[in-house]
């Protein structure tokens, strides 16, 4: 999603995480390679309790229409999910280098890390006080 939106920053901070910055805890991808129905099977086979639920705006959201994409393209070319983890993995360098300016900021609002002079609460929290003021 990030490649589609041209968001080069994101792209650059996605995890995993080698280093734990102050104030963040960090992204962990144990599985980040292995496809999400082979976890589920793996966990229904093994009897492993988990949270089954889908949300009910996940039909409409881009996340969604980008999955059945990449489902189409796997379908179609066995092996590419792994071939683009495989290349963000050999990428992710050279992101970091260009485009990380190093560590958050503390939001000017509530004190935690933030990219941007608010954190992303803050900015929800700020948008929705306007609404209801309107």
């Amino acid at each position: 999603m990030n490649v589609a939106r041209a968001d080069v920053d994101r792209l650059a901070r996605l995890g995993p995480h080698d280093a734990v910055q102050p104030g963040l805890v960090p992204r962990l991808y144990p599985l980040r390679v292995i496809p999400e129905k082979e976890v589920y099977l793996y966990a229904m086979l093994r009897g492993i309790r988990f949270h089954e639920a889908t949300c009910p705006y996940a039909e409409r959201a881009q996340r969604g229409r980008f999955g059945a994409v990449l489902a189409q393209l796997e379908e179609a070319s066995p092996g590419t999910r792994h071939a683009i983890v495989s290349t963000y993995d050999q990428l992710r360098p050279l992101l970091q280098e260009k485009f990380l300016a190093g560590s958050p900021s503390p939001c000017a609002r509530c004190g935690e890390p933030a990219a941007d002079t608010l954190c992303k609460a803050c900015k929800l929290l700020q948008k929705l006080s306007k609404l209801a003021a309107a």
